[in-house]
């Protein structure tokens, strides 16, 4: 019974995607909603590419990346975005990446909301909803304490409907993003403070066949317990 219990779930483990077994490296905090002058982001129909500074502790390889952003309630948005992962370079983002190039991905809408009154966050007017959207980083290897950054451009697949559509969400963090009007050739801090966004990493595969190890463990000892009761 303890075979038919412990090896199926190894064997599940051997095979799920590693993004499955994540652990967060990197959080710059989650979206301020209620200090003054917020809820607000870069606007990125605006033409802009956005950039925010982070580091991880250990070497390891990014799995996931997820970010906050308002976007405006009747916008539409093909989910294509440009990023890259830069080396810092004086301050801002290195010309060159540690990722191929500008890479494309979807970004999975992972979670939305409106204010709790059902009727959205007002930003200039308008209404808009807090969405957490998330995206593949491809396992990029890199080392600890040194800083990158993470850089997000909609390009032309901004959505193409509405006031400003889609804004990368401030926090309460120092201020750290830097913008560019462009491509990246010159940067420019925005004050207004940080920006919204977590990297994942993931865990190595020994780990959750050492769980299934240990849970197999404990069904043998209670199950021979129960037959010398």
């Amino acid at each position: 019974m303890i075979k038919i219990v412990t090896v199926p779930a190894a064997l599940l483990c051997l095979t799920m995607p590693l993004s499955s077994f994540a652990v967060v490296a990197f959080s710059n905090g989650l979206a301020d909603t209620t200090s003054a002058g917020r809820p607000n982001g870069v606007a990125f129909s605006d033409g802009l590419i956005a950039a925010d500074d982070f580091s991880v502790t250990f070497d390891t390889q990014l799995g996931w990346a997820t970010f906050q952003a308002y976007e405006y309630v009747a916008a539409s948005w093909s989910n294509m975005l440009d990023y890259r992962i830069a080396l810092d370079s004086s301050g801002k983002p290195g010309s060159g990446a540690i990722t191929d190039g500008a890479d494309s991905g979807v970004a999975v809408k992972e979670f939305a909301r409106d204010d709790n009154s059902g009727s959205g966050y007002s930003i200039g007017g308008a209404s808009y909803d807090l969405v957490t959207y998330g995206f593949d980083l491809g396992g990029v290897g890199v080392t600890a304490g040194t800083t990158y950054w993470l850089v997000l451009d909609l390009g032309t697949t901004a959505p193409t409907s509405g006031p400003t559509r889609l804004l990368w969400a401030y926090n309460s963090e120092p201020s750290g993003v830097l913008v560019s009007n462009d491509s990246g050739t010159n940067w420019f801090n925005f004050p207004a403070g940080g920006t919204a966004f977590d990297i994942q990493v993931p865990l190595p595969p020994t780990l959750p066949l050492m769980a299934v190890g240990l849970f197999g463990a404990r069904v043998v000892r209670r199950r021979r317990a129960s037959r010398q009761r």
